[in-house]
């Protein structure tokens, strides 16, 4: 599934036969399966959208790769989206290095990562990259937005890469992207969920959340007259940018496919934009006087997809 989950057990035991001549003894009949979660890199749904860490390492570079996904880097609309960004993604996030390290509260190593806020195209008017209104403002007012205020650091002013080799200098430094710190201990000012600009290539800076619409599917139904094809659609509603890969097989009912009607088993694919597919279907005629048959098709989502296609009515 797509849920972040702590490893899962159950359990199994092993019991003997009261009817066998020679009772069998049980020396140890119980055991335990665990099953670990394996969905870190695949993401998560929430809502009508797909959650997913993207590789950068420069903002751009995670945009880049959220657009391939069939989205942006991540829209935040609201604290409760903000908060379950924290709870999913501050174990899963690299930052300088360090993975996940939400214990420590070592500033260099608290998990950040890029999110679609920015203010490239006029300075000090903030938009989300997807053209989505920002409704909710997170800590945008509250000092961490400096714009191109004095930055700092040790860090190197003409590429704006940090460096601990450097002697610590103050530059003033464009800062018009954003990202969310996802870790730390609460204080005042830094603390989980916080927002901050940054530049675009900020060394330590190295993944982004990304944001995906989910793409929902759905089948017509199909009457035609026995010896005749006809075609039926799949439409496409919800997200339309992503490419997705679905499975469609007939089942018999009272029509037998062979005798009644050719068997579907085939994979139709969704490339991005796309937003129906007509899909042929052929009976075949018989000599024998019937009642109307029927058989079923099943629209199934590949599991291999990087962003799981939704079946509304399969």
């Amino acid at each position: 599934n797509t849920t972040f989950e702590d490893s899962e057990t159950f359990s199994l035991t092993l019991t003997a036969s009261e009817s066998d001549d020679v009772p069998a003894q049980i020396t140890n009949g119980n055991a335990t399966v665990t099953i670990t979660d394996n969905d870190e890199n695949r993401g998560l749904i929430r809502g009508t959208s797909f959650y997913k860490v993207v590789e950068g390492p420069t903002w751009l570079e995670a945009e880049v790769n959220a657009v391939s996904l069939g989205g942006h880097l991540v829209t935040i609309n609201d604290a409760e989206e903000n908060e379950f960004l924290i709870n999913t993604f501050a174990s899963q996030v690299t930052y300088n290095g360090r993975k996940g390290d939400t214990e420590t509260n070592e500033a260099d190593y608290i998990p950040r990562a890029w999110i679609g806020l920015n203010d490239k195209d006029e300075e000090g008017k903030y938009e989300w990259i997807s053209g989505e209104e920002v409704t909710y403002r997170g800590t945008l007012d509250s000092g961490h937005f400096s714009g191109i205020g004095a930055t700092y650091g040790r860090f190197d002013p003409e590429t704006g890469y940090r460096d601990n080799s450097l002697p610590l200098i103050t530059a003033f430094i464009d800062q018009d992207v954003s990202a969310i710190q996802l870790g730390g201990i609460d204080d005042q000012f830094w603390f989980p969920g916080a927002w901050e600009d940054t530049w675009n290539n900020y060394t330590h800076m190295t993944q982004g959340i990304a944001e995906i619409p989910l793409s929902y599917f759905s089948i017509s139904d199909l009457s035609i007259t026995e010896g005749d094809s006809g075609s039926l659609t799949i439409t496409r509603t919800g997200g339309t940018e992503t490419v997705q890969n679905l499975t469609l097989t007939s089942t018999d009912g009272t029509a037998t496919a062979g005798s009644d009607y050719i068997a579907i088993n085939e994979t139709v694919s969704f490339a991005a934009g796309e937003t129906s597919k007509t899909i042929s279907i052929f009976s075949i005629d018989d000599a024998t006087s019937e009642d109307n048959e029927t058989f079923s098709l099943t629209l199934t989502a590949s599991e291999s997809d990087d962003v799981p296609a939704q079946i509304t009515n399969g």
